[in-house]
């Protein structure tokens, strides 16, 4: 059996399946976007285009879910060794590289002009995550997380079911629900859990479903549900009131802590977890992380440049356009990935 073989028998497909659906959510999200933030939209056109990115803001909790259920898992061996070795070295090299490559690209099509502190300037926004693409972030947040899973290695594998769900919990409550309440009330809270960020919260709930029951599968079958509508009706209501209220909710919903894209993470990630192996699926996720990286390059071109009208033919061709920014991404991605180095890091 070749290596190749190998690598694809020990694939976990219901990971690699939620993988490649999420980078395909992740590209209709910033396309949807990007027409509606670049372009003159008005009325139902504009209200549809923001609920329908708004229903793909679980795409990226998924991808951090399902790097908690690889790494978490006390059967594989995760030491700050292999940390430095092999996933910190990956994204620290896709940083540098992609950051030069899209100064590169701002430079060509006129976007910025080079100067005596380009260079400077960007070696600058690549230690500081300032001035660079917008979904680089994802970068620097996966650089930390990949610290974060020594330490909480040794949590999942010895507590029990309820004492995770029991964090779980305690980390919903405090760093997603009590800042909406807050955030909602005008009010200050002298209570707070010492996490930085949402993420951890990810990566600890991809670990503790990364082998549901088929009770616990179960249950995405009611909060998806929960997730679509309920995301509908709040990004409906916030765009059609101009209350302080509806403001506040508006930020609240554009942040990964909103209480429903938990929801709806939790319940897309369930949904797929058992699902069996598909080929195209499959060859989509071996190239997602470039597809992420490269995504937004043709989409800042339409937004800059404005070569054609996005709605030409209503949400239809901005559907299209999602298909075809996904099948470039891919395609460049495919062509890359036959460059040995360039391979390792994507």
């Amino acid at each position: 059996m070749s290596q190749k073989e190998k690598n694809t028998e020990n694939r976990d497909h219901g990971l690699s399946n939620i993988r490649a659906i999420s980078c395909m959510a992740v590209v209709v999200l910033h396309t949807f976007y990007t027409c509606f933030g670049s372009f003159s939209v008005k009325g139902w056109l504009y209200t549809s285009s923001v609920i329908i990115r708004n229903l793909m803001f679980w795409s990226v909790p998924c991808f951090i879910m399902v790097t908690g259920a690889l790494l978490l898992d006390p059967k594989h061996d995760v030491t700050y060794k292999k940390v430095f070795r092999k996933y910190i070295p990956r994204m620290l090299a896709a940083l540098v590289i992609f950051s030069v490559l899209f100064k590169a690209y701002d430079i060509f099509f006129g976007f910025s002009k080079y100067t005596a502190k380009t260079i400077p300037d960007l070696l600058r926004s690549i230690l500081t995550g300032e001035g660079l693409w917008s979904h680089m972030w994802y970068l620097y947040t996966m650089i930390a997380l990949y610290l974060l899973i020594p330490i909480l290695r040794p949590f999942v594998r010895y507590a029990d079911r309820k004492a995770q769900q029991g964090v779980l919990t305690v980390m919903v409550i405090f760093l997603s629900i009590l800042p909406a309440v807050t955030a909602i009330f005008s009010i200050e809270s002298g209570f707070y859990f010492p996490v930085y960020t949402i993420y951890p919260l990810y990566l600890l709930l991809g670990g503790l479903l990364a082998d549901p029951t088929s009770k616990e599968r179960r249950k995405g079958l009611i909060l998806v549900p929960v997730f679509v509508v309920g995301m509908s009706y709040v990004t409906f209501f916030y765009l059609t009131n101009k209350t302080e209220f509806a403001t506040t909710l508006k930020a609240l919903v554009n942040d990964y802590s909103f209480i429903l894209t938990i929801v709806g993470a939790a319940g897309v990630f369930l949904l797929l977890r058992k699902t069996k192996k598909h080929k195209i699926l499959e060859i989509i996720d071996q190239n997602s992380f470039g597809i992420y990286l490269i995504h937004l390059m043709p989409l800042k071109y339409i937004a800059l440049k404005h070569p054609f009208d996005p709605y030409g033919l209503g949400l239809a061709s901005v559907a299209v356009l999602a298909v075809a920014v996904f099948l470039l991404s891919f395609g460049v991605t495919w062509l890359l990935r036959k460059i040995p180095f360039v391979k390792k890091i994507l």
